[in-house]
């Protein structure tokens, strides 16, 4: 709780004592009992307008509808920007070919290996759909069987 002080001086006197080290005195005055009286007034009136429209919001009719199908916002197509964006971690990228061969990498490269991953990405949903599942799995993205471990 902030300690209140009937003046600025009275402040200056006081903070020595108390031994603040971050003190600071904003002067201001108290309201007049007309001018309180008047905020109290404002208050309460918004606030009773504030029930009021509360209590309209409550008896309007809404329309309620239907959610989408989840298939329908599965199914969507990509569009053009889509396909062109970025799909894999470029950082990862440039850190692995740092890491291994000492070389920088052409931000090129990052568009060139996301297409590859893109076409790779489209075969595998192809061969999950073509064996009627709906989880692309590891099979599908390497075209071989899985080995049980």
């Amino acid at each position: 709780m902030p300690y209140t002080f009937c003046s600025v001086s009275c402040w200056q006197a006081h903070v020595p004592v108390l031994r603040h080290r971050d003190a600071w005195a904003e002067e201001r005055r108290a309201p007049t009992q007309a001018q309180f009286e008047a905020e109290q007034r404002a208050a309460q009136n918004e606030t009773q307008d504030d029930e009021r429209q509360a209590a309209a919001r409550s008896t309007e009719r809404r329309a309620v509808t239907a959610t989408i199908p989840i298939t329908a916002t599965k199914e969507r197509s990509m569009s053009s920007e889509d396909s062109k964006e970025v799909v894999i971690v470029v950082s990862k990228v440039k850190s692995y070919i740092k890491a291994r061969a000492g070389m920088n990498t052409s931000d090129a490269v990052a568009e060139a290996l996301s297409d590859i991953v893109r076409q790779a990405c489209d075969t595998a949903i192809e061969r999950a759909k073509t064996d009627g599942r709906k989880t692309v799995m590891i099979r599908d993205v390497t075209g071989e069987p899985e080995v049980a471990t």
